[in-house]
């Protein structure tokens, strides 16, 4: 699939191994997460610009990840999902999102799937264009509230149902 963009001079793949001294890495605890992430199966996809970390894409197969509000969605299987994607400021405006996800779901298909899953909040604009402009279609919207420590979450709209910490939504 044609990524989109022009993407000369950006090198895409998987990053087993990247600089975290890289200020892409510089807020959120981003480092701790990344060598987390990696340790428990996940992959860490990007695009790099002169060894630097333009933009960057996690993505999971068939396991438990993490949404809004300390919800959770175990990925069924057969699906990838992408999740928890930046691009650095300095590289923010030039179609890298968009092609990155498109790229992650040709990775999704070379590898035998043919679901690839993606969420974001309502919330996040430039998010949702992105994965508009990816050719995403939303096929369903969970709302999630939090009240104290209890979690609440209604599909489209539906009745509210209250989600534990420890209790999974199923995408």
């Amino acid at each position: 699939m044609d990524s989109g963009g022009d993407l000369s001079g950006y090198t895409f793949g998987p990053f087993e191994r990247v600089t975290l001294d890289d200020p892409v890495f510089d807020s959120k605890d981003r480092r701790d997460r990344f060598v987390e992430r990696l340790r428990s199966g996940h992959r860490f996809f990007g695009f790099k610009m002169d060894g630097r970390v333009a933009a960057y894409f996690w993505f999971s197969i068939s396991c438990v990840v993490p949404l809004s509000l300390g919800a959770k969605a175990e990925i069924p299987t057969g699906a990838g999902y992408i999740w928890d994607c930046r691009t650095a400021p300095e590289f923010r405006g030039r179609g890298l999102y968009a092609s990155g996800l498109r790229l992650l779901v040709d990775v999704n298909r070379a590898e035998g799937r043919s679901l690839t899953l993606i969420a974001c909040d309502a919330d996040n604009v430039a998010s949702r264009k992105g994965i508009d402009k990816a050719g995403f279609v939303q096929s369903a919207c969970w709302e999630i509230q939090r009240i104290g420590p209890l979690r609440f979450a209604r599909k489209d709209s539906g009745a509210w149902q209250n989600v534990s910490l420890s209790r999974v939504i199923v995408l």
